[in-house]
């Protein structure tokens, strides 16, 4: 994605949540911050994904947590302790294939599925607590494309 998309991405995302109810918006996380989990991971989120941290660092939205990665960020729900807990109900997160990043109030995740990257983004898919026995939902191929359909309900 080259500059001035990416702006507008983001800029477009920055104007329609400021309008949205039900949002916290928080500090940005500082890139370093952002690079240390990555390599406590071991792997490298996209490109969105470190904007969306750098300008927000998660975040309550209308319809999505977004999980901050430091004690700056916005919400309550830190991603380090959200990926412990996960992994002791969902396996594909105790097996490394799934890296849960925020949920939607109900208590259904949002994940990156490591298993399934094009380009710079994961797929993003949807593990329900009500139906742990099916496989997780696809929600969208890439991280701008989750929030346009996730955040906004059109």
């Amino acid at each position: 994605m080259h500059e001035m998309e990416e702006w507008s991405w983001m800029g477009d995302l920055i104007l329609a949540l400021k309008g949205g109810t039900r949002t916290e918006i928080g500090e940005g996380a500082p890139e370093d911050e952002i690079r240390k989990l990555e390599n406590e991971l071991g792997l490298s989120f996209p490109a969105t994904f470190v904007q969306f941290l750098r300008e927000f660092d998660g975040g309550q939205f209308k319809f999505v947590r977004m999980h901050r990665i430091t004690e700056n960020g916005a919400g309550v729900l830190d991603f380090r302790e959200l990926l412990e807990q996960s992994c002791e109900w969902i396996p594909e997160v105790e097996d490394n294939k799934l890296l849960p990043f925020g949920d939607d109030y109900a208590g259904n995740t949002y994940c990156f599925n490591l298993e399934k990257r094009v380009g710079d983004e994961y797929e993003i898919v949807q593990w329900n607590h009500e139906h742990s026995d099916r496989p997780p939902k696809h929600i969208a191929d890439s991280f701008p494309e989750f929030v346009e359909k996730e955040f906004f309900y059109y």
